[in-house]
């Protein structure tokens, strides 16, 4: 999350990172600035009035069961972002955990799916490049930042700048030299 949050944070204009890795989000709930907020699975546990325009859902990974206590609690903590959206809000999700796919189709909004595995998806890989509704973006081979991990992060990153309004004209770039 923390690395998506950032890359957002470099291409989209006059925008600034707070929240779970970020500045304080009461700081700056004022600010004109387009704000990208990062939160936690405890953060969304129990926010039942959140609404954002742009969302992005990483995955649904085993993790924080300390807190959650079971996997079924901290998947329903994870998609409270998912409930008061609207059918021209966004979720760019991970199309490739198969659990947060169901999830996500079965609402009605805007969605962005990311894989590394199926073209057939929004943002795929194809042979070393990512292509976007079928039109060619990004050969991996110029990114800077490596690993797998870090591929999914340039993709969910490239499914918000594809449809925010206020996306930068070289945000390609700027994703590359991240």
């Amino acid at each position: 999350k923390t690395t998506t949050v950032s890359l957002l944070e470099q291409v989209i204009n006059d925008s600034i990172a707070i929240g779970n890795n970020g500045l304080p989000f009461f700081d700056y709930i004022n600010s004109i600035e387009n704000k990208i907020l990062e939160v936690s699975s405890f953060m969304l546990e129990n926010s039942n009035h959140i609404k954002y325009k742009y969302n992005v859902i990483t995955n649904l990974f085993k993790t924080h069961l300390e807190h959650h206590l079971t996997f079924s609690d901290y998947v329903k903590s994870k998609i409270n972002v998912l409930r008061n959206l609207k059918e021209d809000d966004y979720v760019i999700y991970n199309y490739d955990d198969v659990l947060l796919r169901r999830i996500v189709q079965s609402y009605k909004i805007k969605s962005v799916s990311v894989s590394l595995h199926d073209i057939n998806c929004d943002l795929y890989l194809k042979d070393k490049f990512i292509y976007y509704k079928n039109k060619m973006l990004v050969n991996t081979e110029k990114i800077k930042i490596k690993g797998k991990h870090n591929l999914y992060n340039i993709m969910f990153s490239l499914g918000v700048c594809m449809n925010h309004p206020c996306r930068c004209d070289n945000y390609i770039d700027k994703i590359l030299n991240f």
